[in-house]
């Protein structure tokens, strides 16, 4: 399990590789080590909100919320760890959630429904993946895109 604070710094610095700023860095819980929330929150170059997940230490469990909502102009977002959470703020415009460390990204009548996978503990022989969802002011929408976190094949 890979998720050290080598690491993290290793995935903050792919981030930064992208040719557009990051404004926001969304976590869907499962730090699994205190170490990983304290680096993502103190070295992230903008605003961070995360949750906290069912792997994760009781200090953590203790001071995250179990749902985040971020307002952004237009669209309500929704984060949780497990589905179900986020499923109970119903008039969100679009959710993100973790817990079954595999990428999906599900666009519904009603929202957008992505899960980011997990830089450092993917499931079901899948690759370590991150999010990024773009916001589209002009017309208040949001696009999904799942990216692998390196470039090589299992």
């Amino acid at each position: 399990m890979p998720a050290d604070a080598q690491s993290v710094r290793r995935i903050l610095a792919r981030i930064s590789e992208f040719d557009r700023p990051v404004g926001m860095l969304l976590h869907a819980g499962d730090y699994v080590f205190s170490e990983v929330y304290h680096i993502l929150q103190q070295e992230f170059n903008g605003e961070f909100r995360g949750v906290y997940g069912n792997d994760d230490p009781q200090e953590l469990k203790s001071t995250l919320p179990m749902i985040v909502i971020v307002e952004l102009p237009g669209i309500k977002l929704t984060v949780a760890h497990r589905y179900s959470d986020a499923m109970k703020v119903s008039d969100s415009d679009a959710y993100v959630f973790g817990h079954f460390h595999f990428p999906q990204v599900i666009h519904t009548k009603a929202a957008l429904e992505m899960r980011p996978g997990s830089p450092c503990v993917p499931r079901n022989n899948q690759q370590e993946t991150f999010g990024i969802l773009t916001l589209d002011s002009s017309n208040r929408s949001l696009h999904a895109e799942i990216v692998k976190c390196w470039n090589y094949v299992q």
